[in-house]
């Protein structure tokens, strides 16, 4: 749908309602924008499209770095130092020819489409190409912290509305050339140069591998996330008809109730794509579907399942067995495992409290890039996930196991502790003990600190199997240590101990 009859469509819609609040990952330390440039090139994210949305936006402040963009063009966040030099003296790594072939008809079909642009004088913008190699400053390297952070979203809200709705229908839709719907600056469009076949050209939109790529470009994401759930929120008849619209950077995925249509979170998205003139990939659009692939997860709302593929799960094996044989590891390969580890916690959440110690060496690893041994905690922690990821099929359910809830209150002076199980009026174990001499004169925190861990050690006997435990407690600094707090299991490896401050 073009985007003008989009916006006719969609704007009645919306106009006159309450509009939902501003999105998360929106602040903009530093504008994304100078008013002095323009942009490198003409794209499909035009500002007239955006302007009557822009306006319906509840941080004004958010809107006014998106309308800056639009008309400027954005700017990489980059300030290092070739922001006034040019690097035009590179050499491409060997290519057969079939490869060269390739490379030229992808070159000009870019230049056809405008993302790309031949620099007829590389000297006079001073032209910056990237090196192979690690060799010299990267134009990554000096962009600035600001432009980098993302609060990704997870799958914890849809699997919750799946929990909720067994039977649920599911959808997702992806943005296609996702980055190259944003339109750089002119002016910093210099640093994304390109030198083969004897000529120059520039990056006309951000680009798959540039540092602050993801940042900004979820910066337009989140405001389709945010315009698609107004108009679903206005178009459902119902609340619990949908679930929130959830996005990953190009990746937007949701669930519809089983008596809904499950066409129109769909049907919306589209809409509001297309008036913001992105373009949706019909070959990666699903809908009306109980099992569907989300990030890398397959849900089932029928069968209440949550699970990874089987490939995956090889390949994670494969990665953990290869650095606990060699002993030592990489600080790339650490990091690959972590992130391929915190993937499989969305399915398998209990195993967040065996990535400690794997953190901890990522950190230690910053120091030695190249390759330092492992710690045995580190080691043992990994031998943990070999043998869970070899005996367990991937396949988590949805539905929580219940767990029977334990109470405990606990208080402390200078002279004693103490503390009761159950509630106050009928306890099922209390305790109280004298303090010694020693303790007396040391701060009340550190005791009412002691009097959770006492009523821990005496009451943890009485329970015959899992159970959650909420302690009551008017001290900060002891909830903090006692959530924190994960002891040692047989491996060496933390346990987790559900806790949580009601008090």
């Amino acid at each position: 749908m073009p985007p003008d009859l989009a916006t006719s469509a969609l704007l009645p819609l919306v106009a006159g309602q309450q509009p939902p609040p501003p999105r998360p990952n929106t602040l903009c330390e530093r504008p994304i924008f100078d008013v002095s440039d323009v942009p490198a090139t003409v794209g499909s994210l035009q500002l007239r499209l955006w302007s009557s949305f822009l306006d319906l936006y509840p941080d004004q402040a958010f809107a006014t770095q998106l309308r800056g963009a639009l008309r400027h063009g954005v700017k990489l966040g980059y300030n290092g130092p070739l922001r006034s030099a040019a690097r035009l003296e590179v050499a491409n790594l060997p290519m057969s020819s079939d490869d060269v072939a390739h490379l030229r008809r992808e070159i000009q079909a870019r230049l056809e489409e405008g993302r790309l642009c031949h620099v007829a004088d590389p000297g006079n913008i001073n032209l910056v190409c990237s090196p192979p190699g690690a060799c010299l400053p990267s134009v990554n390297d000096g962009i600035h912290p600001s432009f980098v952070t993302i609060h990704y979203e997870g799958l914890d809200a849809i699997m919750d509305f799946i929990r909720e709705r067994p039977s649920a229908s599911l959808w997702k839709a992806d943005l296609e050339d996702a980055f190259r719907h944003v339109i750089v600056a002119e002016s910093d469009a210099r640093l994304m140069g390109i030198h083969f076949d004897g000529h120059y050209y520039q990056e006309c939109a951000l680009a798959f591998g540039g540092r602050s790529s993801p940042f900004l470009f979820n910066l337009f994401a989140e405001f389709l996330h945010w315009l698609a759930s107004f108009a679903l929120r206005s178009v459902s008849t119902s609340s619990t008809s949908h679930s929130d619209v959830a996005h990953y950077l190009d990746d937007f995925f949701g669930a519809s109730d089983a008596s809904a249509n499950p066409a129109v979170p769909i049907h919306v998205l589209s809409l509001a794509a297309a008036a913001l003139g992105f373009r949706i990939s019909h070959k990666k659009t699903f809908w009306d579907t109980t099992k569907l692939e989300i990030l890398g997860i397959k849900l089932d709302s029928v069968a209440q399942t949550a699970s990874i593929t089987q490939e995956r799960r090889q390949r994670i094996l494969q990665r953990c067995l290869r650095i606990v044989n060699r002993g030592r590891a990489l600080l790339l390969e650490l990091q690959q495992v972590a992130g391929h580890l915190q993937f499989v916690t969305r399915v398998a959440p209990h195993g967040r409290a065996f990535l400690r110690r794997l953190y901890d060496a990522v950190k230690a690893h910053h120091k030695a890039p190249f390759g330092r041994r492992i710690s045995k905690a580190t080691r043992a922690e990994l031998v943990w996930w070999i043998n869970t990821l070899n005996s367990w099929d991937g396949v988590s359910l949805l539905q929580p196991l219940p767990l029977i809830i334990e109470h405990i209150w606990t208080d402390a002076s200078k002279r004693s502790i103490g503390g009761h199980l159950g509630s106050m009026e009928a306890p099922l174990a209390v305790f109280s003990k004298d303090l010694s001499r020693r303790h007396r004169q040391k701060d009340i925190r550190f005791l009412e600190a002691l009097a959770v861990l006492e009523a821990l050690r005496r009451f943890a006997p009485l329970w015959s199997g899992p159970r959650r435990v909420v302690i009551h407690v008017d001290n900060e600094n002891v909830e903090f240590g006692v959530s924190a707090y994960q002891p040692e299991s047989k491996e060496g490896c933390s346990a987790p101990l559900p806790i949580e401050r009601l008090s």
